[in-house]
């Protein structure tokens, strides 16, 4: 991501819509790398991830970016058009 050759599309369509000031929800986080995209071009971001494993790296992933880690917050759940375990 880092050096633009991940996903370079979805960057791009989200870079203008994202900034100081821009809320952001990433249903279905993965291991976060929109999220951490996201916080650091300055939105606050929202991670909603419920598969363990994936939330596990996901919080790692924050965990190790400090500086960004203030403006995500992550929620270990699933989005679901009905309230189903």
């Amino acid at each position: 991501a880092e050096a633009g050759a991940w996903e370079p599309r979805t960057l791009a369509a989200l870079a203008p819509l994202l900034g100081p000031g821009a809320t952001f929800v990433d249903i279905g986080a993965w291991v976060g790398p929109l999220s951490l995209y996201a916080a650091a071009v300055g939105a606050s971001v929202v991670a909603v991830e419920a598969d363990p494993r994936a939330l596990e790296q996901l919080h790692w992933n924050v965990a190790v970016n400090p500086d960004l880690a203030r403006r995500i917050i992550i929620v270990p759940r699933a989005a679901s058009a009905t309230a189903t375990p």
